[in-house]
């Protein structure tokens, strides 16, 4: 399988990714099911954390932090519903490889 998305790729490859993150974050996931670890990239084909950003509000995330964390970026914030969420994401593709949802989470 190909690269789905790469820094400045095709829309229709993000809204791909979009799909995959906001269907597994309508998922609760316990962290310590097992580790998650997102795929490793060179830093210049992570996708920008502003395009990211940009992304998780159009579908209406309230992003409270957005940072990497080891391979993947983590956003911590609250779901279109208001819960708190906290997502990892690969930093390529966006795809979600955690999404942990808590009334008070202790991230």
């Amino acid at each position: 399988m190909g690269k789905v998305l790469q820094y400045g790729g095709r829309i229709s490859g993000r809204l791909c990714g979009l799909a995959v993150l906001l269907w597994l974050g309508s998922f609760s996931v316990s962290v310590s099911a097992a580790p998650a670890l997102c795929q490793p990239h060179p830093q210049e084909e992570w996708m920008a954390q502003a395009d990211l950003k940009q992304m998780l509000e159009e579908y209406g995330y309230i992003i409270e932090e957005l940072s990497v964390k080891g391979d993947c970026f983590e956003m911590r914030g609250k779901t279109p519903e208001g819960e708190p969420v906290r997502l990892l994401m690969d930093t390529q593709t966006a795809d979600v490889v955690l999404s942990e949802q808590d009334e008070e989470p202790d991230l």
